[in-house]
């Protein structure tokens, strides 16, 4: 029988709080959105950027880094892959997640060594891909 869960239950993992995040994101209205949503559901956002260089700069001045950095693509100064490269070269281990409503740079993220979910997608869809991500370590 199955059985549909809430979002509030899907997110009931005690675990998930040990579970770190940094939010990269130049729209304000984004990012609030986006803690809000990653608190809800148990995760940690450790702290927020608003645009690549401003992630840069926050990322080598982490003690302990992030267990995964989420960026919007599209953003001034440095785009989300370009921002991501950086980060990866401080921290070889680091997981990004690309977020964009243009789907054509999915090829591009993932030969970066990125993952990659579409901006549109539904609440579930980007708890699920975190769920992969959060699987992969």
């Amino acid at each position: 029988m199955n059985e549909k869960k809430s979002f509030k239950e899907m997110g009931q993992n005690p675990n998930k709080g040990d579970y770190s995040i940094f939010l990269v994101d130049d729209d304000n209205f984004h990012r609030s959105l986006y803690k809000r949503i990653l608190n809800t559901f148990g995760y940690q956002v450790i702290a927020t950027a608003k645009n690549g260089m401003e992630a840069i700069e926050k990322y080598k001045n982490f003690s302990k880094y992030p267990n995964l950095v989420i960026m919007d693509y599209n953003m001034p100064g440095k785009t989300g892959i370009d921002a991501g490269n950086v980060i990866k070269k401080i921290n070889k281990q680091a997981k990004i997640l690309i977020m964009s409503s243009d789907t054509e740079i999915k090829e591009e993220v993932i030969l970066n060594g990125m993952s990659f979910i579409d901006k549109a997608s539904s609440i579930k869809n980007l708890l699920e891909e975190l769920q992969k991500i959060e699987d992969s370590t």
